[in-house]
């Protein structure tokens, strides 16, 4: 969860150089008055590409061990990042099923 979080405040402020990034004490899950963020169009919250595939490895992961006569294998989980992409299973805009 908590990966899914910094990459959905890392959003805002990717490919700004260094200098570009506000103080750290700045930083929060919207950018301070002023500056320009990354993705403007994407609501905020949104996590990135990264944040899909690692829930498609923990995906891939739990689906190893549930099914122990499986091996963890590229082509699984491609198979399971190419499901997701094409019914947004990992997307940070699909559906989150409540715990």
């Amino acid at each position: 969860m908590g990966l899914l979080v910094g990459d959905a405040v890392g959003v805002l402020y990717e490919f700004h150089s260094p200098e570009q990034i506000p103080p750290r004490d700045q930083i929060e899950m919207t950018t301070p008055v002023g500056f320009r963020r990354s993705h403007a169009g994407v609501p905020v919250g949104t996590w990135s590409d990264d944040g899909s595939q690692t829930l498609c490895l923990l995906a891939t992961s739990g689906h190893q061990r549930a099914c122990p006569r499986t091996t963890f294998s590229r082509p699984h989980m491609t198979e399971r990042q190419c499901q997701g992409i094409s019914v947004s299973e990992f997307s940070s805009v699909a559906a989150i099923p409540s715990a």
